[in-house]
C-alpha cells in the first residue's frame, strides 16, 4: 500500500545506493517501452548541441521542475496508481 503520495532519496542515501537505484529505475523505464501501451506511459528524449552553462542551466530547471511534481503528487487526494518519473541528460558526444 502507497503511504505517501511522492517518495524521495533524499540527501542521507550513499552514492553507491543511488547509482543503484537509478540503474534499476532506467532499466524499468526502458522495459517499459515494450510492455505498456503509450497512452500508460510518457517517454521522450531531445539531443542538445550546449556549453557547461547551458548544462547547468537546464540542470536548475529539472531540478526545479522536479520540485513542482512532487508537490503536485502531494496534493493529489485521488491517487491510484504509482509512477516511477525518471529525467537522465548524458553526455552521447563532444568535447
Amino acid at each position: 500500500m502507497l503511504t505517501e503520495n511522492s517518495i524521495t532519496t533524499g540527501d542521507r542515501t550513499s552514492k553507491l545506493a543511488l547509482r543503484g537505484y537509478h540503474q534499476h529505475c532506467l532499466k524499468l523505464a526502458a522495459d517499459s517501452i515494450d510492455r505498456d501501451p503509450p497512452g500508460s506511459r510518457h517517454i521522450s528524449g531531445l539531443t542538445l548541441g550546449i556549453s557547461q552553462e547551458g548544462y547547468e542551466r537546464i540542470v536548475e530547471r529539472i531540478n526545479a521542475f522536479r520540485k513542482e511534481i512532487a508537490l503536485i503528487a502531494e496534493e493529489d487526494r485521488n491517487s491510484d496508481k504509482v509512477f516511477q518519473l525518471e529525467f537522465a541528460m548524458f553526455p552521447v558526444g563532444g568535447k
